[in-house]
């Protein structure tokens, strides 16, 4: 297929890059270990995310409340009065710090020992009840924040996020003594009056709904204003994947167009508006299971840099689930890809989608044209750089397009970079090379070397105050074009000559 692009110079809107406000993580208590802070120090280093969020920072696994205490194989020991234990959190939490990136804490999953029930979710087996006694509930919170505030300071804390549980709209949330809607309701009135007790500063907000509960936010922001607790925000989650079918290893979904996810993020985003709350979309996501291949593909990585091109005003934050693959919520991981979220591997790969991001990152802060192929920027300077992006499901054809861009320069460097099926693509070699469970260490060298894009640089001389540049998009790729002055030093070179002239 033949386009003609034409951009004009004129500034349609800013690019803020909301998506690096937020990443989300699997749960807390990963970040003790090393392969899930090597990770995220990459993406820290070649992307740059502000905040982070996940499930279960008061998890058992966490230690962070006690009313008995096993050891072995002696008599259980009850304590006269509960503990509080906050030394794993601030472990967790001082690791997050050290490689650049805050806490936006979602408060959950309920400890055990102070759980109502029995009822969990994930392979590790979250409390997902409401609390037996819903002053220990608030012991918990303000232990916890008075906590952080001695360790780090109150004006570190107040520069934190709180969130009051996820997604209570589902299965996420099961109270065993009424109904769900009026139970989390309960939950976050006290939750949210522990939080400002501490400090009326402090952020704290939710209900962390997903797209079954569209209806529960505006029923929340009624039920707070009727209490006098306005939150401090908004949050939801917003996936595009449908018809879920499981086989064997893994899940498929159908996925809604781009377009339409993009609806997704505006329909809750109207909502927010409307009412005058920030909104923070703290998981998105195509797929929401954490075994579909979809997650590892080059139509991933097309999909959302769709999303995070055109959705990038319709929230303050929009976290993507997650940046790695150090992530355990449907069992341990089963091979080097097996359709987790991440864009990592466990073991550091760059997916495909992984360069969706590290491409947005590179673009400008002005937006010269936006659709459904490209996304052009400018920089104060005159730089030009441009995203492109061809999500197709199933068959699809190639892009031959032809860009003409205002250019105030003579001559430039054109820099191109590739992702699709066979650029920056380790998940394809890998496939190629049998899939490997555990692969050798020379065919993860191989692994390895594929996981990087493609890049074409060239020089370019304007016409007319145009650089015209010409690229083939594949089906399911992108490409990040960059277009920059072209500064010569050849001549500083004394006695050069062409070698092999």
């Amino acid at each position: 297929m033949q386009i003609k692009i034409a951009v004009s110079t004129e500034i349609i809107k800013k690019y803020n890059k909301n998506f690096k406000k937020c990443i989300g993580s699997g749960r807390l208590s990963l970040a003790l270990r090393q392969d899930y802070m090597e990770n995220l120090a990459k993406v820290q280093r070649e992307i740059g995310f502000e905040y982070i969020r996940g499930h279960g920072i008061f998890h058992d696994d966490t230690g962070v409340y006690r009313e008995e205490i096993k050891v072995g194989a002696t008599p259980v020991v009850t304590l006269e009065r509960p503990l509080f234990n906050f030394k794993n959190i601030l472990k967790i939490i001082d690791n997050l710090l050290s490689v650049g990136i805050k806490p936006f804490v979602e408060f959950g999953f309920m400890p055990e020992q102070m759980a109502a029930g029995d009822k969990t979710i994930f392979w590790w087996k979250g409390n997902v009840t409401e609390p037996k006694n819903i002053s220990l509930w608030v012991k918990l919170i303000k232990n916890f924040l008075q906590t952080a505030a001695d360790y780090y300071g109150i004006d570190e804390v107040k520069k934190w996020y709180f969130e009051v549980w996820n997604e209570p709209c589902v299965d996420f949330w099961q109270p065993v003594s009424g109904n769900r809607e009026e139970e989390y309701h309960k939950l976050y009135k006290a939750t949210a009056e522990a939080v400002k007790s501490i400090c009326p500063d402090l952020k704290v907000g939710g209900p962390a709904t997903q797209g079954q509960g569209v209806d529960w936010v505006s029923r929340f922001i009624e039920f707070c204003a009727s209490q006098n607790i306005r939150p401090d925000f908004i949050s939801h989650h917003v996936y595009t994947g449908y018809d879920r079918r499981f086989e064997g290893e893994f899940c498929y979904m159908e996925h809604v167009p781009p377009s339409d996810a993009v609806e997704k993020f505006k329909q809750i985003s109207d909502i927010a508006e409307k009412n005058e709350f920030p909104l923070h979309i703290t998981e998105w996501n195509t797929s929401y299971s954490c075994i579909d291949p979809i997650h590892d593909t080059a139509f991933n990585a097309a999909y959302v840099a769709y999303i995070l091109t055109h959705a990038d005003d319709l929230a303050n934050s929009y976290s993507y689930w997650v940046f790695s693959d150090v992530f355990e919520e449907a069992d341990i991981p089963r091979a080097l890809f097996h359709g987790g979220f991440g864009l990592l591997t466990e073991n550091g790969i760059r997916k495909p989608v992984f360069h969706a991001f590290a491409f947005a990152n590179r673009l400008k802060e002005n937006i010269l044209r936006l659709d459904d192929i490209c996304c052009v920027t400018i920089d104060n300077f005159g730089n030009i750089s441009m995203l492109l992006f061809n999500p197709v499901a199933g068959q699809g054809k190639d892009i031959n397009a032809k860009i003409e861009i205002p250019c105030k320069f003579d001559e430039v460097i054109v820099s191109v970079q590739k992702v699709d099926e066979k650029n920056g693509n380790a998940y394809e070699v890998w496939k190629t090379l049998g899939r490997p469970r555990y692969p050798k260490r020379d065919v993860m060298e191989i692994v390895k070397r594929a996981q990087y894009p493609s890049v074409d640089v060239y020089r370019l001389k304007s016409d007319e105050g145009k650089a015209k540049v010409f690229t083939t998009l594949p089906a399911n790729g992108i490409q990040l074009i960059e277009v920059t002055k072209l500064t010569d030093y050849t001549d500083d070179y004394q006695g050069l000559k062409p070698v092999n002239a």
